[in-house]
Formats: structure tokens, C-alpha cells, sequence
């Protein structure tokens, strides 16, 4: 059974070893820490790891990886990202956030049937 469950991200933080771990409880604290939905704070954290420093894109950064590096049980607060993330280390970190967790997620796309249509793809239940 154990080999059914997710393994976080590896990471060092405040000279302890960490594990990064997106789950539901998460992501609504995520999106509730940041009153933005979970897609919205991704795109933030791709400025992040830009090296964006805009007081919105920091907030979002502080929020989100205090919450992840909090999933193993010990609490992390904004504070504590604040105190011990350098602006390398807040980069680095932001992209190992983006790279496991916001490429991964689909950008909605209402017009998606319409795409289909126009570029030629062949229907899927005929093959024509």
C-alpha cells in the first residue's frame, strides 16, 4: 500500500529537510490564504520565480510556501519564509513549486471543442 502514496518534494528549509506535498487541504488553504483560485496562485508564483518582488507576488509566495513546507507537521509561518528565504533560495523554491505543481495544471479553456474543429483534428469517435 505504501507505494500508492504520494511522495512530496525534498527540500532543505531552515537547515531541516522538508517535504513538499500539494493535497486537498492545500490547496483550499492556498486558495483561502490567497482569496485566489489555485490556478490564479501559480501564475503568481511564475512571477515569483522570475524574481518579481511586487508586494502581491511576495504575499502569494510567503502564502504558499509556508503552507507547503508545513505539510509534514510542523507549522511554518510567512514569518519564518520571510527570516529564512534569501532572494536565490526564494527564486529556486518558487520554481520547484511552478515545476512540480504549476505546469502540471490545465489553464481552463472554454473554447477547447472549438480548437478542435478549426485545426482538423479528426473526431474522436469516428476517426474522420
Amino acid at each position: 500500500m505504501s507505494d500508492l502514496m504520494p511522495e512530496g518534494i525534498k527540500v532543505m528549509f531552515g537547515g531541516q529537510e522538508r517535504e513538499i506535498l500539494l493535497t486537498v487541504k492545500a490547496i483550499e488553504e492556498i486558495q483561502s490564504a490567497c482569496n485566489m483560485s489555485l490556478h490564479e496562485a501559480m501564475i503568481v508564483m511564475a512571477n515569483a520565480a522570475d524574481g518579481k518582488t511586487d508586494s502581491e507576488t511576495l504575499a502569494v509566495f510567503k502564502a504558499v510556501a509556508a503552507i507547503l513546507l508545513s505539510g509534514d507537521g510542523e507549522k511554518v509561518g510567512t514569518e519564518d519564509v520571510t527570516r529564512t528565504v534569501s532572494y536565490l533560495a526564494y527564486r529556486k523554491l518558487a520554481r520547484i513549486i511552478l515545476g512540480e505543481y504549476g505546469i502540471s495544471i490545465p489553464e481552463p479553456d472554454e473554447d477547447e471543442d472549438d480548437e478542435d474543429e478549426e485545426d482538423g483534428s479528426p473526431n474522436v469517435e469516428t476517426g474522420r
